[in-house]
């Protein structure tokens, strides 16, 4: 009766789990972050398991802990599924009993099958069917031999008594969980690619206005807060709609994809960067005097004069003309660093494109 109980018990945590999973992903920055946080919530979700356990000898336990332990690779990646063996072996370690050894063997081996199968057995390290979840269920019963090295009498009585209603337990509690998991995660990839598709230029993958607008406004709040300057670089091809007359449409996505991708290599990191309409591409640039933008312009446009030609190289290069403004203080604003910047284009256009002109 005890066991099952600590079954229902489980399907409790299974549901906080669930909940927490998609609330991590959603808040947790990629790489180490991530890993981290998901690694501890299926480490205390394992560790609540062994805490509700069902105690059939001083120190001996069973519990559905490898239902937590074997999903964290599969759903979290090898980082996860090592912070969750270890933060479950520790309050295993705590709770000791003659059992203690047996149970932390138990659980990195439970962890280990998941990291296994995460990377040789699911596709893309994405657990999707249901045969694949179902023999992740079956195998993750394996490392309950170790309760054979229990240095108690009737270890092997408890075993076979026991092993039935534990791998029934757990096939089940990886199919329902793994489920949930899939589901979870299958929503927080939707919801960034629609995020991505409503902020990103289908034809140059840059952002996009909506996206720069947004990005402009913290870094203006930040640079006011450290009264550091943001310059913004407005950059357009020239001759650009004389290129579409004369070649064709194809020819000007193709341009324009080219000079985004030189844009795109020739800033740092921490700017910002857009198209901002047409042939327009737009950078803001944080922390940035008008020396350093004046340098990163004249970089974007002698590479581009250098690399993008209308076709082959005969057929002639493709240049751009930038405008530049720097701004900061208490009245520093997008708006107005655009609009000077974009005067300072219309200037460099006036004097013969291909070149720079700084707005004063």
């Amino acid at each position: 009766m005890g066991f099952f109980l600590g079954v229902v018990n489980g399907l409790g945590i299974f549901a906080l789990v669930t909940m927490m999973y998609g609330w991590a992903l959603r808040k947790a920055e990629p790489g180490l972050g991530r890993s981290l946080a998901l690694g501890l919530l299926f480490g205390v979700g394992a560790s609540l398991s062994i805490a509700n356990a069902v105690e059939l000898a001083p120190g001996l336990r069973i519990d559905p802990r490898a239902v937590m332990l074997v999903l964290a690779a599969p759903f979290g990646g090898p980082g996860a599924a090592t912070v969750a063996a270890l933060v479950t072996s520790l309050f295993r370690l705590h709770l000791g009993g003659s059992g203690t050894m047996s149970g932390i063997a138990n659980i990195v081996a439970i962890a280990a099958i998941g990291a296994y199968f995460a990377h040789f057995v699911f596709e893309k390290m994405q657990p999707a069917r249901t045969r694949d979840l179902l023999l992740l269920g079956l195998l993750c019963n394996v490392p309950f031999l170790f309760i054979l090295t229990v240095p108690v009498d009737n270890a092997s009585q408890i075993f076979l008594r026991t092993i039935g209603p534990m791998t029934v337990a757990d096939v089940i509690g990886v199919l329902v969980l793994g489920r949930f998991l899939c589901s979870e995660r299958k929503a927080f990839v939707f919801g960034r690619a629609l995020e991505a598709e409503a902020s990103t230029d289908p034809l140059t993958l840059l952002p996009n206005r909506r996206h720069l607008e947004r990005r402009t406004s913290e870094m203006v709040e930040v640079a006011r807060r450290n009264g550091r300057p943001i310059s913004v670089l407005v950059i357009d091809i020239d001759r650009f709609k004389q290129v579409n007359d004369t070649y064709g449409h194809d020819v000007g996505d193709t341009i324009l994809l080219k000079v985004a991708d030189v844009v795109r290599a020739n800033v740092r990191k921490s700017d910002a960067i857009a198209r901002f309409g047409g042939e327009e591409i737009v950078v803001a640039m944080a922390d940035a005097t008008p020396a350093a933008a004046l340098q990163t312009a004249e970089r974007i446009r002698l590479a581009v004069d250098d690399k993008v030609f209308h076709g082959d190289q005969e057929s002639g290069n493709v240049t751009v003309s930038v405008g530049i403004a720097t701004q900061e203080g208490e009245d520093l604003s997008f708006k107005r660093l655009f609009k000077a910047a974009d005067e300072a284009l219309f200037l460099a256009k006036d004097r013969g494109r291909n070149r720079v002109e700084v707005a004063i």
